[in-house]
């Protein structure tokens, strides 16, 4: 605020970037704060209370340096280090089915689009067993033997009927994923000023291969599988575009066969291999 030597009191100057929004009951807080300290107020009746220029000139002064001084400038400092030594790497994050269901999913598609936005090359591993459990429930009463339980190690046998309702389910959590987070990717990349380019692309495809699972204790997995061989070259191949590889857990033998393939299983493989 200048002086009153300096200029016509009428007048008012703050740098916007010092402006901060504060919630309303803080702001009633700092009102009567500012009141009962000023000594410069009018008791006469029907006057209005006004706050002298000193004291508001103070307040101000220990505004800018909470801004200089605040959290926001202390986390970022403390995050520095972090985001220059992830700059380049490869993240693979594993998103069970259950968490599409999640009030917070549409947050923690952000969070993984704020760490394109720093720099890492992402590759995203969706998995569907909540909604594959949700749509065998569906035809519990039927007698199916062993096809669609989940046996050891959290391995389903897959039949050609619970295949089926594998690939509409990994399907359906596939083009979720893919919405949510090209909205998130568009938005963050947005931000930038003249970052067209920097808006980056969800790609899915058979960024692995797979091969059955075979007959365990006398227990036929049928169309159960695991990853054979990850394709890291088209996977960095994809990276450097600047997009995000998202795998589901259909896997695809060389011969063209299809095979269910657990996901945690699949993400700490790509990981490894990557």
């Amino acid at each position: 605020i200048p002086s009153n030597d300096d200029m016509d009191t009428s007048e008012l100057s703050l740098d916007p970037k010092f402006i901060d929004f504060l919630p309303s009951d803080q702001v009633k807080e700092e009102e009567d704060l500012l009141l009962d300290e000023d000594n410069n107020i009018n008791e006469g009746e029907g006057a209005e209370p006004y706050i002298s220029t000193q004291l508001l000139k103070a307040r101000l002064h220990d505004l800018l340096e909470d801004t200089e001084n605040g959290s926001f400038v202390k986390m970022f400092r403390g995050s520095a280090s972090y985001i220059a030594n992830h700059r380049g790497t490869i993240a693979v994050y594993h998103i069970p089915g259950e968490l599409l269901a999640w009030e917070g999913f549409p947050g923690l598609m952000d969070d993984i689009a704020l760490t394109w936005l720093l720099g890492m090359k992402i590759v995203l591993v969706a998995g569907c067993r909540h909604q594959i459990d949700l749509r065998l429930e569906e035809d519990e009463g039927a007698d199916r033997g062993y096809s669609g339980k989940v046996m050891m190690s959290s391995i389903r046998v897959t039949d050609e009927d619970t295949l089926r309702v594998v690939k509409e389910e990994a399907g359906f959590v596939r083009f979720e994923i893919e919405r949510r987070l090209a909205k998130s990717l568009r938005l963050h990349g947005g931000l930038v000023k003249g970052s067209e380019s920097l808006v980056g692309n969800v790609v899915s495809g058979n960024f692995y291969s797979a091969q059955p699972f075979g007959v365990i204790d006398g227990i036929d997995y049928c169309w159960t599988g695991f990853p054979r061989k990850v394709e890291v070259e088209r996977i960095r191949q994809v990276h450097e575009t600047n997009d995000i590889v998202l795998l589901t857990s259909l896997g695809v033998s060389p011969s063209g066969e299809i095979f269910n393939v657990n996901s945690e299983f699949l993400a700490a493989s790509v990981a490894g291999a990557v």
